[in-house]
């Protein structure tokens, strides 16, 4: 069953992020909104007029008629939630709640660490930090059911899939703010733009995804590209891979793990930094 369910998750991953870019890419695709709406009038138009072809009567009329008004009550509770949703976005932000979590789980991935020290906690101290840290500094991949997927997997392509993945991830990113230029809603191409509002939506979506990625991402991301380092000095082996040798420290994994060390845990915050400034 296992690579069955490897293809789920993937299928199901793909779809959701394929969705999520639809979603930030709707400032400079309302074709979106459209095919999105005529799909649903063609759902609609489909089920009254083959119920009237049909000249269906009695239960089956009914029946009909009932799943008609089904449908219109879904939808209609949808675009309600979606509504409170925009409302309740709109009030995170006016009230810099991004901000106060950040800083909450930032204190959290902190104390998460405490459990390094030999220091006599009491217990209850002992339970909420074993807590924090699998809640808020955890990696995705050792999770309970996921871990399954990624056994057999050797260091060197977890190394490559953990460094690799991130920057695929936001180079995807790029593609609705690249869709923008080409369309012309850039105000560095077309300062006349009637639309140009689509722009200031399209990057805000972006800097948002880029931020909360960074964001997630960061302890794991930083913990991979120090493994190669983290050596079992009495056997000469990988503690998170005991199937292989500790490399040099000028081969070429090392090389690799410390390019990316500059990449991720020194250069994420330092492109934070400059970006906010």
């Amino acid at each position: 069953m296992l690579p069955y369910k490897i293809t789920f998750f993937v299928v199901v991953g793909l779809i959701i992020f394929i969705g999520y870019l639809a979603f930030i890419a709707r400032p400079v695709l309302p074709e979106l909104d459209w095919l999105l709406s005529r799909a649903l009038q063609g759902l609609v138009s489909c089920l009254s007029s083959s119920s009237l072809a049909e000249g269906v009567q009695g239960d089956t009329m009914d029946m009909a008629s009932e799943s008609f008004t089904c449908i219109i009550s879904a939808w209609g509770m949808l675009m309600t939630m979606f509504h409170k949703l925009s409302d309740l976005d709109r009030w995170a932000k006016e009230n810099h709640l991004t901000q106060f979590m950040k800083i909450l789980v930032t204190f959290f991935q902190i104390l998460g660490s405490f459990t390094m020290f030999s220091i006599e906690w009491p217990p209850v101290a002992y339970t909420l930090i074993a807590w924090f840290q699998s809640t808020f500094k955890f990696e995705i991949l050792q999770m309970p059911g996921l871990s399954c997927f990624w056994n057999g997997v050797s260091f060197h392509s977890s190394l490559t899939l953990m460094t690799i993945a991130p920057l695929a991830i936001m180079a995807t990113f790029m593609l609705p703010v690249l869709l923008a230029v080409i369309r012309g809603y850039s105000p560095y191409l077309n300062a006349e733009h009637i639309e140009a509002h689509r722009w200031t939506d399209i990057l805000d979506k972006f800097w948002t995804s880029i931020m909360f990625v960074l964001f997630g991402i960061y302890p794991a991301v930083s913990i991979a590209t120090m493994r190669a380092f983290n050596c079992d000095v009495n056997l000469g082996l990988l503690k998170d891979d005991y199937r292989e040798v500790c490399p040099p420290l000028l081969s070429t994994t090392c090389i690799y793990s410390g390019c990316f060390f500059l990449l991720y845990p020194i250069g994420i915050p330092a492109f934070m930094n400059y970006s906010l400034r």
